[in-house]
């Protein structure tokens, strides 16, 4: 037997001498180095020519592969897709395949897979129960055995995503040449978030256009601008996510109207009175529901309380309340407290509207409805004694506004009326204690004043309100 280290290049002296048989293994060499032989036949006479050349490269002895490295899983409808990196080595045998072991807790993957014989890198297990959560790990398979498993992924299988469903509550609140709008967020976001809203917008009932006037409306409102006011418009609304696009809402309609047109006091939305100590009170709104769009003016009467502690009013419907105008008669405990929210979203028969304040031991309070107000311009404020009450001038800034009265009374000696010029509203009384609210239109800019006549200490508010 004659060796070598390269083609033809075999030593002159064998490796292995009378080797009986017709088979020989050469030991002791260098993995990965090629060797090259020859074989001769001996008998009695001589040496053979040498046989044809043949070469090989021992290796090392062939293992499981290396695990499998980077495995990943995404969630589908019943179903978890698997990715994941071949081994880094195949152990000196090629990879025949992968297994699949699953669990329903970390690291509890069963003994047994899933799946054998997972040919390539990827595998979609199927069947899976959505909510559950499911964790997998993955071998390589070659000739020798498995290999390690791989880290462990999990994923929760959902079912397929919808578009969401429809925007509910629509309302439309006319302005000038605009309409506010606001509704309530779909029921259900079809199991992928709301990304935006499509308003439509047509000018007969259901004739809204197939295309959107405005598409990505963040948020659930929308002021839709540059209309032609006195003419009727009607919308609905449509929630989009990453699938596509809701069923549209309810409609809803409203004519706008230009500044100062239409504007005025609409109706009493609710009262309450209490005699006993509290801190807040909640009125119940009435049948007529309060309109979008349009404006709300709380009046309190606070007796005995905090002079200087917070009062503050929030709604069903999530809308902004802010002190208008506050005055008190000082030691004495007791105050007057205006707060107004502007373009209010619409609220319902039955939501409602909460005053919380310092303790007070007894309370008087109003909400009443405006349409066509765009702000707050002026407020005046005064208390004193004696039989005519007055707020003190409040000088407005424009024409067309709407001024508000409210006079908070204690002990008065006669229940209070409102000079000429003002509409009073029905006065709110515990015993000789009055809340006392009034409207008047202000058709020119200029200095006006809230007064009356009672008696008693009175604390006396006016709120000017703007509607162009």
């Amino acid at each position: 037997m004659y060796r070598g280290t390269s083609a033809g290049g075999e030593a002159a002296t064998p490796v292995a001498s009378n080797v009986t048989g017709t088979s020989f293994t050469d030991t002791g060499l260098t993995n990965g180095t090629t060797y090259y032989y020859t074989v001769a036949a001996i008998n009695a006479v001589g040496t053979s020519p040498q046989s044809n050349e043949a070469s090989t490269t021992p290796q090392a002895a062939a293992t499981a592969p290396s695990a499998p490295t980077g495995l990943s899983a995404g969630p589908g409808n019943a179903s978890v897709s698997l990715t994941w990196t071949a081994p880094a080595s195949n152990g000196g045998s090629p990879v025949t395949g992968y297994a699949v072991y699953r669990g329903t807790s970390a690291g509890g993957e069963g003994a047994r897979p899933v799946a054998s014989n997972v040919t390539g890198t990827s595998f979609t297990d199927t069947g899976l129960t959505n909510g559950t959560t499911y964790y997998y790990k993955v071998a390589a398979i070659n000739a020798v055995g498995t290999s390690p498993q791989s880290n462990e992924a999990s994923a929760t299988p959902q079912t397929a995503a919808t578009a969401p469903s429809a925007p509910t509550g629509l309302s439309a609140g006319p302005g000038n040449a605009s309409v506010s709008l606001t509704w309530t967020a779909p029921a259900s976001n079809g199991g992928s978030p709301v990304t935006g809203y499509a308003v439509y917008r047509g000018t007969s009932a259901g004739g809204e256009a197939a295309s959107p006037v405005a598409s990505n409306v963040t948020g659930t409102s929308f002021t839709d601008t540059g209309l032609s006011n006195g003419t009727t418009y009607y919308y609905k609304v449509a929630a989009i996510n990453a699938v596509g696009t809701s069923p549209q809402s309810n409609e809803a309609s409203a004519t706008p109207q230009a500044a100062g047109t239409g504007a005025g006091y609409v109706r009493r939305v609710g009262t309450a009175t209490a005699a006993t100590a509290r801190t807040s009170t909640t009125i119940t709104v009435g049948a007529s529901g309060v309109v979008a769009g349009h404006t709300l003016v709380v009046s309190a009467l606070l007796s005995s309380t905090s002079t200087t502690g917070s009062v503050s009013a929030t709604d069903s419907a999530g809308n902004g309340y802010a002190v208008a105008r506050n005055v008190s008669d000082g030691s004495a405990g007791d105050r007057t407290v205006v707060l107004v929210a502007v373009a209010v979203k619409a609220l319902p028969a039955g939501a409602t509207i909460t005053l919380s304040y310092s303790s007070a031991a007894e309370t008087h309070l109003a909400v009443d409805e405006f349409a066509g107000v765009t702000g707050v311009d002026t407020t005046a404020g005064a208390t004193g004694t004696g039989s005519t009450f007055s707020s003190g001038a409040a000088s407005t800034g424009s024409a067309n506004e709407i001024l508000v009265g409210a006079t908070g009374i204690e002990s008065a000696s006669a229940a209070p009326t409102w000079a000429t010029g003002w509409t009073a509203l029905p006065n709110l009384g515990i015993s000789t204690d009055y809340l006392a609210t009034a409207y008047r239109a202000a058709p020119t800019a200029g200095a006006y004043t809230a007064t009356g006549t009672s008696g008693g200490q009175w604390m006396a508010t006016l709120t000017a309100l703007k509607t162009g």
